[in-house]
């Protein structure tokens, strides 16, 4: 494919996602109907045949992926409600585990970083906000840790840099990081006592958007302070063979780029109860990605060193921002266009009853995830496919 057809897909991706809108408008209003709900609990319950299942959001999944495999997950063990021949999987969550680490008293405070911009992100101020949270004493050159960044929400964009901000602004920096379950359980004792990855929390400035923007963040901030590392410039025993990506809501749209940009970055990579662009933000991020993707100099060699083994992604069934199964339509459409699915396996995860907020739910009650990206364990890498 030349550059020239490569700029012109956004156009046609557009149309084409701009036909998926109207064809589902009118199975928006379904989704929430009593039948479906009764229907699909007794299917969970019973563990009956994918077929006698009619969740919307599950005949989307048979649409793209009429060979992927379904299951339920209980908290148990589950059940297999359709074996599949495709690497990709569907599982509906009916009941999720008990917490795994728990708010409590914070042990201390953490201070937020400066770090240099690139690109057009100089044009409005040349630094963005960081944290670095490290485990205690487990990281060592014979024994580096894997590296998770995370990615906040709409709600966590900050007004001012600490550069420049002094103490307010370091004040502001670190309640909205507080947002985040896994900046607050870093700081409680029991759980810190366990964390095994280092933890990167960058932060964005108001009117700064994953979404909008995610090519461009990912660009010139995100993947600096892994480029910074390996030069040196930032110290620390950093595994970045185990590199993952997780965000929430906003922050998810910045991981699905990740996912299209950086499969030789990123190893895992994890999106929560993604939102739904507009078809003019759909137009504009696949934009920006196409035209990032055809100019960068190392596109062949990326792929050829592709790192990125697992796409996982979570909905809540009850979510009001947004359709379920338009989320799914959209996330689906946009993996399989761009590549990701070809290479990577993808599981898509539904809490049922759960509305938009339900990430600590993936994040902190799904025990082999939580294992590897909060202790660092990979070796339960495999089992998050599964």
């Amino acid at each position: 494919m030349n550059i020239s057809t490569m700029l012109m897909m956004p156009l046609l991706l557009a149309s084409s996602w701009g036909r998926i809108i109207n064809m589902h408008q009118d199975q928006l209003h379904e989704e929430r109907r009593l039948n479906d709900r009764g229907l699909m609990l007794a299917s969970v319950k019973g563990c009956q045949s994918i077929a006698n299942l009619s969740l919307p959001i599950v005949r989307e999944w048979e649409h793209f992926r009429p060979k992927g495999t379904v299951q339920t997950d209980d908290g148990g063990n589950g059940c297999l409600m359709k074996k599949g021949t495709h690497w990709s999987m569907l599982t509906l969550v009916n009941h999720t585990s008990n917490n795994i680490c728990y708010d409590g008293a914070m042990t201390s405070k953490s201070t937020a970083y400066s770090f240099p911009v690139n690109g057009t992100l100089r044009d409005r101020a040349g630094t963005r906000n960081i944290f670095v949270i490290s485990p205690k004493g487990k990281c060592s050159a014979e024994k580096p840790c894997p590296v998770v960044f995370y990615l906040h929400g709409h709600d966590e964009h900050v007004s001012s840099l600490v550069s420049v901000g002094g103490y307010a602004a370091q004040d502001e920096a670190w309640d909205k990081a507080m947002h985040s379950g896994f900046m607050r359980y870093a700081h409680q004792a029991d759980c810190a006592a366990t964390l095994g990855s280092v933890l990167i929390f960058p932060q964005l400035l108001d009117g700064e958007s994953w979404v909008e923007n995610g090519a461009s963040l990912l660009q010139n901030f995100v993947v600096p302070v892994v480029q910074r590392h390996r030069d040196g410039g930032i110290h620390g025993y950093w595994d970045l063979d185990r590199v993952a990506i997780m965000g929430y809501s906003e922050g998810s749209e910045g991981v699905i780029q990740a996912a299209k940009l950086y499969p030789h970055i990123f190893r895992l990579a994890i999106a929560a109860a993604p939102t739904t662009p507009t078809s003019e933000q759909l137009l504009q991020m696949r934009s920006a990605a196409l035209e990032l993707r055809a100019t960068q100099k190392r596109r062949s060699e990326a792929e050829a060193d592709r790192k990125l083994s697992l796409f996982i992604a979570s909905f809540g069934e009850e979510d009001k921002l947004g359709s379920s199964q338009l989320g799914l339509s959209h996330l689906m459409y946009d993996l399989d266009v761009s590549g990701v699915t070809s290479a990577t396996r993808l599981h898509v995860r539904l809490y049922l009853g759960a509305g938009h907020v339900h990430w600590d739910e993936m994040f902190n009650r799904w025990p082999a995830l939580h294992s590897v990206l909060w202790r660092g364990d990979y070796t339960h890498l495999e089992r998050l496919g599964q």
